[in-house]
């Protein structure tokens, strides 16, 4: 037999479970205890109508910029997002009003930035779902319906211990931009011949290059919105050509860092390509997204004195002008050092030297009564050398001079009648070249080496060389140490300068003076200006000569070929830019820039009227090889 309990029992039960349950969901009805505010959001109808114009616009390929400010402070997260997946993504962040670098993003973090997932966050917002109640304003495009603007208020509500808590942490506001895929835009009708795709890493890549068919080129950086169209290297392309013709298509993806290169090379042949092949289309690609990712002559500044005046050539623009170099003439020199940003010029009041990227200035000394100086080269640990001019003294002195106690400090004399001066890529090593012919030019060797630090000063090569061509050397110029310091390359007269004009051949040498090597031939004309690049290899010119062109030739040690460069009568290299990728050299009285990579050449003076030195590079990206 059942029983049920008593009615009054039954009340009692019912009252204690309704307290239970208003205990649970923290509704104690107190009246001293604030109402839930209502929050205000748009309707799941609104949300939806716009999460379906979203899905129906058919946009897989697209990038997106959202500025969100939270509790965490503002940042722009950037996300391109091609055929719904991400390509690429980095964020920037804004401190104190200003942006800071941007940074790559990981995809993981990225993925909470695509329209689809703001259109949720949104939706689960405005449905209560997120972390606190809050309320929600949003402003939806009106044909594809991605949200522009969006603002929301984190309410109050009751903890599980029944106070009423703020989650003020919970708001953030964020403005969405949503554009094309800069890739989208151009190239389209074109096949690619080679593809490199770029996220990540640390210069935050987010770009794209295509190498067409027909030796166009197209890179686009969707974060940082960069077109450009340059036209690769013809050498370059014809190589590519070559090896598409001959290896079916392949593609890989390469891990830098926490970046991830990616190339796709669309080959025509039927073999596959083999490790070699694979691994000279990868240095090509590298070298190609680096050359070809900036405007030609981004950064770089050519300086030189024109009387009393520094000028700076921009090769960007292609346009000099004068510094805004306060100086008191004359100006007697000037040089740069740009691995420390740093430039000396010496005029009237002395000594001085400026940080290029600071803007600070100051005096290493000034001129002693009578005095002056003309700064020559800096060693690679930053020491400075110079010479010194004393009023009635029939010939310079040499020294050098730090900015850790700008003091002169005396180098030993090689002769009256210097004409070339180098600093070893390393080492407190120079290498001074002399001329024999004239009053007073009686130097004991062609070419010297000085110890800065010990003072000594070696004969390297000497006035008379035996066994090397049909006549002696009468003088040196122009020494260049190779970038590992094994070799210096010179230029030496090889007969006297009359009644015909000198024969004038190049030659390496060790800095020891062993293995003294002649490079040139004496019917290949009149050698000149030996320079050497970063990577190795060895530019100098050659004028009347008979058996070969006039030009600026390059010489590979490691084939040992002689390469024409670049055409031209009266050429002579000056000096090339930290990265090897430009050369200042002289045609006739006047002043170009050689493009080496691009085979261009601009001009930086016409009809200069002598009285110019080139003084150094401003180089602010170089390209590692």
């Amino acid at each position: 037999m059942k029983t049920y309990p008593h009615p009054s029992h039954r009340a009692l039960l019912l009252a204690v479970l309704s307290l239970a349950i208003l205990a649970a969901c923290n509704l104690i009805d107190d009246p001293t205890a604030p109402p839930f505010p209502t929050a205000s959001v748009p309707s799941l109808f609104e949300i939806d109508g716009a999460i379906t114009r979203w899905a129906e616009s058919g946009n897989t390929r697209y990038f997106v910029i959202v500025e969100e400010t939270t509790s965490a402070g503002t940042f722009e997260y950037r996300v391109a997002t091609v055929d719904g997946e991400i390509q690429a993504a980095q964020v920037v962040e804004k401190i104190a009003g200003d942006w800071q670098e941007p940074v790559s993003l990981d995809f993981e973090t990225a993925q909470n930035y695509t329209v689809e997932a703001l259109l949720q966050r949104i939706r689960r917002d405005a449905n209560g779902e997120g972390a606190a109640p809050m309320d929600v304003f949003t402003v939806f495009d009106p044909g594809s319906g991605y949200p522009q603007i969006v603002e929301t208020k984190a309410l109050p509500t009751y903890n599980d211990a029944g106070q009423i808590e703020l989650n003020r942490a919970a708001s953030y506001s964020f403005t969405v931009f949503i554009d094309v895929l800069l890739a989208d835009t151009i190239g389209l009708n074109k096949e690619v011949l080679l593809g490199v795709y770029s996220t990540g890493g640390p210069e935050a890549w987010c770009s794209t290059l295509r190498i067409f068919t027909d030796g166009t080129a197209a890179y686009t950086d969707d974060c940082r919105q960069n077109l450009l169209q340059i036209s690769p290297p013809v050498k370059d392309v014809a190589r590519l050509q070559e090896l598409a013709a001959s290896v079916a298509a392949f593609e890989e993806s390469e891990t830098k860092g926490d970046g991830t290169r990616r190339i796709v090379f669309n080959g025509t042949g039927t073999e596959t390509a083999d490790p070699a092949i694979v691994a000279e289309i990868r240095e090509l690609s590298d070298l190609l997204a680096d050359l070809l990712s900036r405007p030609i002559g981004t950064g770089v500044t050519l300086l030189r004195t024109q009387g009393n005046y520094l000028l700076g050539f921009d090769l960007l623009s292609s346009l000099e002008q004068p510094t805004s170099l306060a100086t008191q003439p004359p100006l007697y020199g000037a040089r740069t050092l740009p691995a420390e940003n740093r430039l000396v010029y010496a005029d009237a009041e002395g000594l001085h030297w400026l940080d290029t990227r600071s803007g600070e200035t100051g005096l290493y000394f000034a001129n002693p009564s009578g005095q002056t100086f003309d700064p020559q080269v800096f060693l690679s640990d930053g020491r400075l050398i110079l010479t010194r001019s004393t009023e009635g003294a029939d010939s310079l002195e040499w020294g050098w001079v730090s900015l850790e106690d700008r003091a002169w400090h005396d180098l030993p004399s090689v002769g009256n009648c210097v004409s070339g001066l180098a600093a070893h890529p390393t080492a407190a090593l120079l290498a001074v070249t002399a001329t024999h012919g004239g009053e007073g030019c009686q130097s004991e060797a062609s070419l010297w080496v000085i110890d800065v630090d010990s003072g000594e000063a070696a004969p390297v090569v000497d006035r008379a060389v035996t066994g090397v061509g049909d006549a002696a050397p009468t003088g040196g110029y122009s020494p260049h140490w190779a970038p590992d310091g094994q070799w210096i390359a010179l230029t030496l007269d090889e007969g006297p300068p009359a009644p015909e004009p000198a024969r004038v051949r190049l030659y390496i040498v060790r800095p020891d003076g062993s293995s003294l090597t002649p490079l040139t031939f004496n019917t290949e004309g009149r050698a000149a200006g030996p320079l050497w690049s970063p990577d190795g290899l060895l530019y100098y010119s050659l004028t009347g000569a008979e058996t070969a062109a006039d030009g600026i030739y390059i010489y590979d040690p490691a084939t040992e070929a002689h390469t024409l460069g670049l055409a031209g009568s009266n050429l002579t290299p000056i000096s090339l830019s930290p990265s090897g990728q430009y050369m200042a050299f002289a045609e006739g009285g006047e002043l170009r820039v050689w493009l080496i990579a691009f085979g261009q050449v601009v001009a930086v003076t016409i009809n200069s009227d002598g009285n110019s030195k080139v003084v150094g590079w401003l180089e602010a990206f170089v390209i590692e090889q």
